[in-house]
């Protein structure tokens, strides 16, 4: 099935600036099945033992699959997919920077 410009539409749109010792949590971006999260990594430099990685849940709260930043990186998921952004670790001394869209297809 072919989609067009038309039926897409941008929910919400966030930066994100995580930083060594803060909390984050499980969570899910929308309800519905036709509803999409993209994620962009934008440090320019990132070094996997700094951490900073999305992990991705089942429905039993289980860990399923992590995805590392990396400079320019997309990923796309299902916005009712589990998801947890973890922050850099002590190895990291800046933020880990996210640009977090929420998308309808309608």
């Amino acid at each position: 099935e072919d989609i067009s410009e038309s039926d897409i539409v941008l929910q919400s749109q966030v930066v994100n600036a995580q930083t060594r010792g803060q909390d984050s949590f499980p969570h899910i971006d929308g309800e519905t099945p036709n509803v999409y999260t993209l994620i962009y990594y934008a440090n320019n430099h990132w070094e996997k033992d700094w951490g900073g990685e999305t992990t991705f849940y089942d429905r039993d709260a289980k860990l399923c699959h992590s995805v590392y930043p990396k400079p320019e990186r997309l990923i796309l998921f299902p916005s009712t997919m589990p998801h947890r952004g973890a922050p850099p670790n002590n190895n990291y001394l800046d933020a880990r920077y996210t640009l977090a869209s929420v998308f309808w297809f309608i």
